[in-house]
C-alpha cells in the first residue's frame, strides 16, 4: 500500500477532529505516533467488513501501563501535568522531602483506572491483540482520572484531584464523532477518542474508543459525567455514569460502522449496553441476544 494511499485511507476511516492541526506531525507516512499506521487501517476495515464478527469489550476503567508498554511518542511537548510527580512523599522537613524525591521524566499511564478492576480489562485488551482477534475496547477518558496519590508520613494517604491533557497524550486522538443519549432532563452529548492497543510483536492492534462528556452544548452537571472515575459522594452520578458507558459505548460502535458479534461486560457497569441492544425484541428475540454477551 502506496504512503500516501495509506494516510488517506486511514483518515477515510477515522475522523480525526485535528487540533491545532498536530496531529498531521505524528500521523504521516506509515507512522503513527512512532507506530504502525498500517496495521491500524487494517484492524479499522477488518472490524468494518460485511460479515465480520467483532467483538466489543466493556470496562469502565483500563490499566495500560501506557508509559512503558508499547509506548507511543510524538513530536510535540508533553504538558508537564502529563508527567510522574517527583515526589509523591512529603513531611514538615521540605530539606529532605527534597534531597529524598525521585527526579524523573517520565510521562504517566493514561489516567482512567483505579486499580485491579482496570488492569484486567487492559490485559484483556493487550491479549486480545497478541490473538489479533477482531476486537474493540469501549471505556470512558476521566477528565480527572481517580486521584493523584500523596503520602503523608504521618497519616499516610492525602488525595489530591488530578489534572492531565488528554491533547498531548502521545497516541490519544479526539474524534470528530458526537454521540447522543436522550434523558428525560435533557440530552447528552459525547466526544470519541481513541487510543490503539498494540500486540506485543506490534503487528495487530486493539483501538479503544473513549466517552467524553465534557464538551459543549452539554450542560454542567453533563460534562462531569466523565470527571472522575468513581465518585462515591453521588450515587445518581454513578448510576448516570453506567447509562452512559452502556448506551454510548453502543451508540459509538454504532456510529463507528463496526459489525459487533459478540459484546463482553466487565463487571456490570455497561448494563445497560444490553438494554439498548434488546429495545423493540419480542422475548425469543432477546433470548437469541442473551447468547451474544459474555459477562465476567
Amino acid at each position: 500500500m502506496k504512503k500516501n494511499n495509506l494516510i488517506d485511507e486511514f483518515y477515510s476511516l477515522v475522523q480525526v477532529d485535528d487540533y491545532d492541526g498536530h496531529y498531521a506531525k505524528d500521523i504521516k507516512d506509515n507512522g503513527y505516533f512512532g507506530m504502525s499506521l498500517e496495521t491500524i487501517v487494517e484492524a479499522e476495515k477488518r472490524l468494518r467488513a460485511s460479515g465480520a464478527r467483532g467483538i466489543a469489550y466493556f470496562s469502565m476503567e483500563y490499566g495500560l501501563a501506557t508509559s512503558f508498554y508499547n509506548k507511543l511518542s510524538s513530536q510535540f511537548p508533553i504538558n508537564p501535568v502529563n508527567k510522574v510527580p517527583e515526589n509523591a512523599v512529603f513531611s514538615n522537613f521540605r530539606v529532605a522531602d527534597y534531597f529524598f524525591a525521585l527526579h524523573q521524566d517520565n510521562i504517566i499511564d493514561l489516567p482512567i483506572y483505579s486499580g485491579g478492576l482496570g488492569v484486567l480489562a487492559g490485559d484483556t485488551v493487550k491479549t486480545m491483540a497478541d490473538y489479533n482477534l477482531p476486537a474493540v475496547g469501549i471505556g470512558i477518558l476521566w477528565n480527572s482520572g481517580y486521584f493523584r496519590q500523596k503520602f503523608w508520613f504521618k497519616y499516610g494517604q492525602a488525595p489530591e484531584k488530578m489534572y492531565w491533557d488528554p491533547y498531548t497524550y502521545p497516541g490519544l486522538i479526539p474524534l470528530k464523532n458526537r454521540i447522543k443519549i436522550s434523558l428525560k432532563p435533557e440530552d447528552v452529548y459525547l466526544r470519541l477518542w481513541k487510543y490503539y492497543v498494540y500486540s506485543y510483536k506490534h503487528d495487530s492492534v486493539v483501538p479503544l474508543i473513549l466517552l467524553d462528556s465534557n464538551i459543549e452544548p452539554n450542560s454542567q452537571r453533563a460534562r462531569g459525567l466523565t470527571d472522575q472515575l468513581y465518585r462515591s459522594d453521588n450515587v445518581f452520578l454513578k448510576l448516570l455514569q453506567r447509562v452512559m458507558l452502556g448506551f454510548g459505548g453502543i451508540g459509538a460502535l454504532n456510529d463507528l460502522g463496526y459489525n459487533i458479534d459478540t459484546y463482553h461486560l466487565n463487571e456490570g457497569h455497561a448494563v445497560f449496553a444490553f438494554v439498548d441492544k434488546a429495545r423493540g425484541l419480542v422475548k425469543d428475540e432477546i433470548e437469541n441476544l442473551k447468547s451474544k454477551f459474555d459477562y465476567t
